[in-house]
Order: structure tokens, then C-alpha cells, then sequence
């Protein structure tokens, strides 16, 4: 039986990574996949090397948006599934392999329903030392899980236990590739500049199910100076506050449980206090709304 075909796609913005990035992708066991490379450089070293590779596709990002520059690739993939990797990450070679492989021990019904695949992931540093492996669920065998129970853990908790772009396989066709920057956005507003993976997930979770397999087939690098540092990045606070934008969302949507929702309003509560000090004018107007949103279910 033919085997689905996989698209990879890789936003890329520094040559430095893109190299051992490229590689990971070329050298996937998995032999059924494109390479779809969508480069914010303002050089042309990322071109150059891809023009050494008759099976990567290449376009330059035009308009220079890094919210762009990962979804716009997502109108030239064909595959059944895409699997996303950044550039300064790493899949290992029996990644998608592992991920398509889960798929096919289960029944079709089964493997129909899932349309999000995930896995523990490493965390690297700036010279690719290998120093944690994130395992957040405590599972030890290979799980199907139902998506509207992931949505409410996710939401509840403000866990993305799903991982990075770069952790994830999903199903194409959840996705508008005519419209590809749909993907950061849920529920009627746009996460494209904080949050900008959960949306996603929330989106093929609401109606699909997911497999979590635990143990690590990618690696997150985790830079000093990157966008998941808070000091570093003066736009994290829209990460704090797309918390409470998504409880929002949801519960409009009747998709959390009220005490489901009152648990989330009250944790985000207390992540947004971790940040206050920081981004406090940015944060007092969310916080404000949550604390509103409480009342709302008798909770002072």
C-alpha cells in the first residue's frame, strides 16, 4: 500500500541553522515527502544551498512577516500531512516514519479521526547540547487521546504539552491552504503574533483526535536571545494574554465545562502575575476582563 504523502515544511530565516535543518528533512527514513523551504532572509545563501537539491521546493517570503513566512508554504504542499520544522530545530531521522507508522495500527475509523500527531520533544541550547527531554504527561505507551479532552487540558492548565510547531504532524485537509494564515487563528480573532502553534491545535482538536507518542522525536532549541524568552522579547506579553483571549473563545464556543473555565481564568490569572512587573500595562486591561469573566460564575 502507497504510503501518504508528507510534505515538510521549513520557515527559515537564519542560513547559520537552516543547513543542519535541511538535513534533518533530506534525511528522513521516511522516504514519501516533499520539502517546501520558505526563506525571510535577506541574503541568498539559503537559496543557493536549496538550488543544490532537486527535490526542495523554494520561494522567498515576499513581504517579510515571519507570521507569512510559515504559512504561506503551506499553499505549495500536496501532502496528506504536513510536517512542520523549523529552522533551528531538529527531526530526527525516524520522526515521520514513528508518527505515519502509530498511524497504521489502528483500524480506519480510528486512524480517520486523528488529525494531530505529537510526541515528547529535547530541548537543545544555542550549540545544540541536548538538556532536558520534555515529558509533561507522564504517559508510557503510545496514546490516542480525544481532541475536545485535549482542548480543555490545554486551556485549563495553559500547558502546551503538544509541543512546538516543529513536534507536530497534522491531516492538510483541516487546513484552508487558500487562506494559510487561518492557521493562527481560532474562535474569531488572530494569535499571529503570540501564541502562535495553540490556535492551531485548537482548530484540528475541536473536531479530531490526536496520538501522543512518548518519547522524543524532535528537538526545540531554546535561544538565549529568542522569541520564548521573556526578557528578550518585548512582544511576550501577547503570549501571557492569548491565554485569556483563547478561555474567551472557547467558552463562547461552549467547548469549556464553567468549572472547567473558572479553573483557566484563575490560572491564567496567576501566570499573568509572573509578568506583571514586566508588561503590567499591557496585561491590566486582560486581567481586568478576567477578573470580570469570574464574576460572571459567582467567583470573586
Amino acid at each position: 500500500m502507497q504510503k501518504p504523502l508528507v510534505s515538510i515544511v521549513i520557515p527559515t530565516h537564519r542560513p547559520s541553522h537552516f543547513r543542519t535543518a535541511l538535513l534533518c528533512a533530506l534525511s528522513q527514513t521516511y522516504t514519501n515527502t516533499e520539502i517546501i523551504v520558505s526563506d525571510n532572509s535577506g541574503g541568498e545563501d539559503i537559496a543557493a544551498l536549496c538550488a543544490q537539491y532537486s527535490q526542495v521546493q523554494y520561494r522567498k517570503n515576499t513581504n517579510g512577516k515571519p507570521a507569512s513566512n510559515i504559512a504561506q508554504p503551506l499553499t505549495l504542499a500536496r501532502g496528506e500531512f504536513i510536517k512542520y520544522l523549523f529552522d533551528d530545530d531538529l527531526i530526527y531521522p525516524h520522526c515521520i516514519d514513528s508518527m505515519i507508522g502509530w498511524l497504521d495500527k489502528f483500524d480506519a475509523p480510528t486512524r480517520e479521526s486523528v488529525g494531530l500527531i505529537t510526541s515528547t520533544r529535547h530541548l537543545i541550547n544555542d550549540n545544540s547540547l541536548c538538556y532536558q527531554e520534555v515529558r509533561e504527561l507522564g504517559i508510557t505507551s503510545t496514546s490516542l487521546m480525544q481532541g475536545r479532552k485535549v482542548i480543555q487540558r490545554i486551556l485549563t492548565k495553559q500547558d502546551n504539552f503538544i509541543g512546538e510547531f516543529s513536534t507536530i504532524l497534522f491531516r492538510r485537509k483541516i487546513v484552508d491552504v487558500a487562506s494559510p494564515e487561518s492557521i493562527f487563528q481560532v474562535y474569531g480573532n488572530d494569535f499571529s503574533v503570540g501564541l502562535i502553534d495553540v490556535p492551531l491545535y485548537l482548530t484540528i482538536l475541536q473536531n479530531a483526535n490526536m496520538v501522543y507518542i512518548p518519547y522524543a522525536l524532535s528537538a526545540f532549541r531554546l535561544h538565549s536571545g529568542g522569541g520564548s524568552n521573556a526578557a528578550a522579547n518585548p512582544n511576550f506579553h501577547h503570549a501571557v494574554s492569548d491565554w485569556f483571549r483563547l478561555i474567551l473563545g472557547a467558552d463562547r464556543a461552549g467547548l469549556l465545562q464553567p468549572n472547567a473555565a473558572v479553573a483557566a481564568t484563575q490560572n491564567y490569572l496567576n501566570l499573568a502575575r509572573n509578568f506583571e512587573g514586566t508588561f503590567s500595562q499591557q496585561l491590566a486591561p486582560w486581567n481586568e476582563q478576567a477578573r470580570s469573566f469570574l464574576l460572571k460564575y459567582g467567583v470573586a
